[in-house]
């Protein structure tokens, strides 16, 4: 297997399982050099405290997931490190991962346009069911399943598995800090857009993913669901996007429609329903008022 000595990974952590994430520490030490871990939570990581090749960035409070990944960013950038590969604590990591994405850079299939990020194709840990990618048309989206036999232009990624050049992220600028968690990797996605960068999806390379905390059938169709709290901030910062003028319209129309719907249907349906109804109006308020940031 190929080590590639110019990627770090770069993982926001936050109370996490420590034998998963050793787990997901040594398959990625196997195919890069350097791992960054942003410790958010007082835990020590003492069974990850001995390795020379893993770097702990330890917070004094949970700094979400933007910073972590803008100062995994910083570090790459202090060290010279060209590629930055993004992942979260509960990702699975396939073997050749990290070179089937380096390929689209600098292998056989390198892009012909300038390339944002590239991302696996991802498949949740719990239903072996794969995730689609995005990409908004004029009048109307496209969800389109990863067939493996052709990699996918889309309009935006899962930051987990993605792989970004430090030279781009410098172009288009950091995450936004305010959003903490919840469509960070929507918005960068969006704004590379808006400055001519492709997003893709790669056909060299999968990845097992935790996609929600649960799920719930409605109408034969399943639902993503997460606890009332992550509720609250998808709704914020997805309302607060609405504000920007790089998102594409279909996107703000649909994910409006989309979420109303979500809304009535976790406000109804699910055991906390009082709780998730109370988060989900509060994040919305804060979001078309711009308050944002951790909620207090």
């Amino acid at each position: 297997m190929t080590i590639a000595s110019d990627v770090c990974a770069v993982v926001p952590v936050y109370y996490p399982d420590l034998n998963n994430l050793d787990e997901m520490v040594t398959a990625l030490l196997k195919q890069l050099t350097k791992v960054v871990l942003v410790n958010n939570s007082s835990e020590t990581l003492s069974t990850l405290l001995n390795n020379e090749s893993v770097i702990i960035l330890n917070q004094s409070s949970n700094i979400g997931v933007a910073s972590a990944f803008n100062l995994g960013f910083q570090y790459a950038i202090d060290h010279g490190i060209s590629y930055v590969l993004l992942m979260d604590q509960d990702s699975v990591v396939s073997a050749n991962m990290v070179s089937g994405l380096l390929g689209h850079y600098v292998g056989d299939y390198k892009q012909p346009q300038a390339l944002a990020a590239v991302g696996p194709f991802h498949k949740d840990i719990r239903t072996g069911d794969a995730a689609k990618f995005i990409r908004c048309n004029k009048f109307y989206i496209s969800k389109i399943l990863p067939n493996g036999f052709e990699s996918i232009e889309c309009d935006f990624i899962i930051s987990s598995g993605s792989l970004v050049p430090v030279s781009v992220f410098n172009d288009v600028g950091p995450m936004l800090d305010d959003l903490f968690i919840d469509c960070v990797d929507i918005e960068w996605c969006f704004r590379a857009r808006s400055k001519g960068y492709m997003i893709l999806g790669s056909k060299f390379s999968s990845m097992g993913h935790r996609i929600g905390d649960d799920q719930l059938n409605f109408l034969g169709k399943k639902i993503t669901m997460h606890q009332p709290i992550r509720h609250y901030y998808f709704y914020r910062n997805l309302f607060f996007l609405l504000r920007k003028s790089y998102i594409p319209m279909i996107w703000r129309v649909q994910t409006v429609f989309k979420s109303l719907l979500q809304m009535v249907i976790f406000s109804t349906l699910t055991s906390q329903r009082i709780e998730h109804f109370k988060m989900i109006v509060k994040g919305a308020y804060h979001g078309l008022t711009a308050n944002l940031g951790a909620l207090r």
